[in-house]
């Protein structure tokens, strides 16, 4: 499905067009316009490569729906994707946006509706002059807006990451282990997704493409100054999980030792008693030494030795 807005002239409101009246724009050198393809399909494809001569590369890129942020110039244009991150029921969701850019025109293909782009798409709308700034100052708003995504992605996984952080120590510490791991899956598709566009902001300010304007490139400097604050984010919470994952370990071996411990200090408290019981034997009938005195002795000495040794150990701390 395409939708199309476009800015015929300086001054003028922007509206939207059909696709018929798509190629008396191109021609024009003052109209603006920004194509939207939403879950595009081989006749969509088609139409675009007949009407912008796109690489078959390219679009052979949008059909299969699985690249990684990129930066490709081309004769004329440049071919760009980018990804957008939303945190759905302890899940994340991807999406791809491939992006044309030319001296007039952008075309922004999605596999579906990105709130992100949708929300850029209603500004242009209402503010017509941001769109005539160009068709690169179009790319930089929907590029922002899809940056500034992560920054909300990236609190909400960090306040993930304090919970891990308290449960380290509950009661049950066990459960944290699987969260933990399920985190730092989650955490790497992250950082695949940021560490390239990184590289993307890169490329354009590096490369610097006839048809981004030369004031514009301030602009993609923050966003390339966004991606690299946020990739250190994810750094940062890495070592985080890292960490929490040694505590974790670390929180259990000692509580294995505590009941080492205990279990040890137990069996230490009964082996006087095991000792004197070998000793003096079962047999109260004919009790050893023939004397009634040994026996008191034998019981007390049963009762006062292991309450001794476990005052002492209760002293030390073992308890």
């Amino acid at each position: 499905m395409f939708s199309i807005l476009t800015l015929p002239r300086v001054g003028a409101p922007s509206r939207e067009v059909k696709a018929d009246e798509l190629p008396a724009l191109l021609r024009s050198t003052e109209a603006i316009i920004w194509v939207r393809c939403l879950t595009p399909t081989d006749p969509d494809l088609l139409w675009l490569q007949d009407t912008f001569a796109f690489h078959p590369l390219t679009l052979e890129d949008c059909r299969n729906r699985n690249q990684r942020p990129k930066f490709e110039p081309y004769d004329g244009y440049a071919f760009i994707v980018l990804f957008t991150l939303s945190w759905d029921q302890d899940a994340l969701e991807t999406t791809e946006i491939h992006c044309f850019l030319m001296a007039h025109c952008l075309i922004t293909v999605e596999d579906h509706d990105s709130p992100a782009v949708a929300t850029v798409w209603q500004r242009m709308h209402q503010a017509p002059d941001l769109m005539q700034r160009g068709a690169d100052f179009v790319f930089y708003a929907v590029a922002d807006a899809v940056v500034d995504t992560f920054f909300a992605l990236v609190d909400r996984f960090e306040e993930g990451i304090d919970e891990i952080e308290e449960l380290i120590f509950a009661p049950q510490p066990e459960s944290v282990q699987p969260l933990i791991f399920r985190r730092r899956n989650i955490l790497i598709d992250i950082r695949r997704a940021i560490g390239p566009m990184r590289d993307v902001f890169n490329a354009l300010l590096n490369r610097h493409p006839p048809f981004i304007q030369e004031s514009h490139l301030l602009y993609f400097r923050d966003l390339y100054d966004h991606t690299v604050r946020i990739y250190e984010l994810l750094e940062t919470q890495r070592e985080r999980l890292s960490n929490a994952l040694e505590v974790h370990l670390s929180h259990i071996s000692n509580t294995l030792n505590q009941v080492m411990k205990r279990l040890t200090a137990v069996a230490t408290i009964f082996m006087p008693l095991t000792f004197l019981t070998g000793v003096f034997g079962m047999n109260f009938e004919q009790l050893p030494f023939q004397s009634l005195w040994a026996l008191v002795l034998a019981l007390v000495a049963m009762a006062l030795i292991p309450a001794g040794m476990w005052l002492w150990m209760r002293r030390a701390r073992w308890f």
